[in-house]
C-alpha cells in the first residue's frame, strides 16, 4: 500500500468537507450553490471532517 503523507491525508478531509457542505446546502435551500453560503458553513464542515 502506498504511503500517503499527512499533507494529502488532510487535504481529502477538506474537500470532502467541502463536498458535504455543497450536498448540504443543496438540501436545505433547494438547489442553490455553496458559493452563496456564508462562509462559516464551510469551516463547520471541514473541521467535523479533520477532528
Amino acid at each position: 500500500m502506498p504511503k500517503v503523507s499527512m499533507e494529502d491525508m488532510i487535504v481529502d478531509k477538506i474537500l470532502s468537507g467541502i463536498v458535504k457542505a455543497q450536498n448540504n446546502y443543496a438540501e436545505w435551500s433547494g438547489g442553490d450553490w455553496l458559493s452563496d453560503v456564508p462562509e462559516y458553513m464551510l469551516n463547520i464542515h471541514i473541521a467535523q471532517k479533520i477532528r
